[in-house]
């Protein structure tokens, strides 16, 4: 892709909006809830596996949500400074930081 190609990431944008779409939290969390509390669900181990999945699921829609606000936020100041963007001062000769 080339960096000027808007069409491209255009389709990617709106491949990755319907993939966050097409998760059905809501359907998850209630037949899930319905299916535990069956007489038998799961023993003591598959419960732990389980937990330790949910926690795992858990972790990556934070992360997921995280990443979504910080692609908005920065593509959003990408815009606020177009044409006023500080010089970056370049490094002295030797420098390694």
């Amino acid at each position: 892709m080339k960096p000027f190609d808007v069409t491209e990431l255009e389709e990617r944008i709106k491949a990755t909006g319907k993939s966050l779409a097409e998760l059905k939290t809501e359907n998850f969390t209630e037949e899930f809830l319905k299916i535990i509390h069956r007489p038998g669900w799961t023993s003591v181990a598959e419960s732990l596996f389980v937990r330790h999945m949910l926690s795992s699921v858990e972790q990556h829609a934070k992360a997921l949500n995280q990443l979504q606000e910080g692609l908005l936020e920065a593509s959003r100041a990408v815009g606020d400074h177009t044409g006023t963007r500080p010089s970056v001062p370049a490094k002295p000769v030797g420098a390694h930081f």
